[in-house]
């Protein structure tokens, strides 16, 4: 099967939206990163790493948007995927945990 719910199609998503995130382009990224969270939700459920990335990735974007509060949200569910499904030393899990320590020392600061 292949098409706009394949996991391929859903990867290019995130790949484009990632360079729309890179050139600052945000408004063309998130609807893409969202497009691609509801895929991955959809074909691998919401218990895998592939969607706890797909959170991550729009974690990253909407603190570089500034809405931290939302981001903050994303980052904690993408932690909780990556804890259940025994990740803790893959690359994302430590990415996660170092954003989320960065929200705490803007927060208390």
């Amino acid at each position: 099967m292949r098409g706009k719910e394949h996991p391929d199609y859903a990867n290019s998503l995130d790949l484009l939206a990632g360079l729309y995130q890179k050139m600052g382009n945000y408004g063309k990224a998130e609807p893409l990163f969202l497009e691609n969270k509801d895929i991955v939700e959809k074909v691998m459920e919401k218990n895998h790493p592939d969607y706890a990335a797909c959170l991550q990735n729009l974690g990253a974007l909407l603190g570089s948007m500034g809405n931290f509060e939302k981001s903050e949200m994303f980052y904690l569910e993408a932690q909780s995927i990556f804890e259940k499904c025994s990740a803790r030393s893959i690359p994302s899990m430590q990415i996660v945990c170092t954003v989320l320590q960065s929200f705490i020392e803007i927060w208390v600061n």
